[in-house]
This record gives C-alpha cells, structure tokens and sequence, in this order.
C-alpha cells in the first residue's frame, strides 16, 4: 500500500515529467504500481497526491464477490481448463438463480 510520501512523490515526478519507472526507482516501487496508481487517479494530467490518499481507502476494499461463487457448480466442472472449446450444458432447472450458469445454458 502507497503511504502519503510515496503519493507526494509520485505526484512531484508527474508534474515534473518523468516517467513511470523512473519515479518507482525513487520510492522503491514497482514501475506496475505506480502506472496503476496514476491511471486509477485521473492520469498524468490531473493526478494530485491529496486526492488520491482520500480515494485509496475505497480502492482498498477490494474486488466484488463474483456472481457464480455461490453456485454449487463452479469449481466442479471442467472447462474452460479441460481444453474443450464450447461450454458445459446443463439442463434448465440446476443453478437457476445463479446468473452464470443462466449465461452458460443460453
């Protein structure tokens, strides 16, 4: 997780033109996360230290719960990593309120 300094400093390089992987050498970052965080905090031309420390909180809660872990189903069959090239068909009353599998019998 980026600390307020490393934000000042990113944003001290963005004002000053340097490129990614040259401000992630001066904090000891990964070029990735620095790219990430410019791009996710409105890019080079709008990026501001102070905004994107009130954001990161929210961009810290992580990803969404997928649609179909709640289906009894997933992880149980075997494609897509079995190498067949269409999906598994299933007949119209299993999985009925999971959206994925709903998507994999239409």
């Amino acid at each position: 997780m980026l600390t307020d300094t490393d934000r000042e400093e990113i944003s001290r390089g963005v004002v000053a033109g340097l490129e990614g992987h040259v401000i992630a050498a001066q904090i000891g970052r990964c070029p990735s996360v620095v790219s990430r965080e410019i791009r996710r905090h409105g890019g080079r031309d709008t990026y501001r230290a102070v905004h994107a420390a009130s954001r990161a909180p929210q961009n810290a809660a992580g990803p969404k719960t997928a649609s179909w872990n709640g289906c009894p189903h997933y992880g149980a069959r075997s494609w897509p990593c079995s190498g067949t090239t269409s999906a598994p068909t299933r007949s119209p009353d299993v999985c009925a309120t999971s959206t994925a599998c709903q998507t994999l019998r239409k």
